[in-house]
């Protein structure tokens, strides 16, 4: 059975419960930022009275703009768009997480270091015992 086909108003009510959602996202993610609409709109390139009519869901948001504000708020851009939270990491937690791993690996290849150090001086030592041994057996 073909699905009906939907009106123009059931797709414009679509469409504002889209925009109302990303406006509910857009809100909270630029005041959990701790910026004004004025300089999320100077940090995006677009102005502050764009960012109030974002925000009350009454205009359209391009891909483009909706990239960059989520670049400013630190955000994966999926974040603002309505529907299930996106499990993503914010670029923070990457930064986080990259400076712990560049400890991590620096800590392994000091490790490492230490390690190439004791054989060296195990070698040292097991070379020592066997003249040791060598001179034993000739004075034996």
């Amino acid at each position: 059975m073909a699905k009906q086909s939907r009106t123009d108003g059931e797709f414009q009510e679509e469409i504002d419960k889209y925009l109302k959602g990303i406006a509910r996202r857009l809100f909270d993610a630029r005041k959990n930022s701790g910026l004004t609409q004025t300089q999320l709109g100077e940090r995006a390139g677009v102005k502050q009275s764009y960012i109030f009519e974002l925000e009350q869901g009454t205009t359209n948001i391009t891909v483009g703009t909706l990239v960059k504000m989520a670049n400013v708020l630190d955000l994966d851009p999926r974040e603002l768009l309505p529907g299930k939270p996106v499990q993503a990491l914010a670029r923070t937690d990457v930064r986080d997480l990259k400076s712990l791993l560049d400890r991590l690996s620096t800590a392994i290849e000091e490790r490492i270091e230490q390690e190439k150090r004791r054989s060296r001086k195990e070698a040292e030592f097991l070379t020592e015992l066997g003249i040791l041994d060598s001179l034993r057996q000739l004075l034996g």
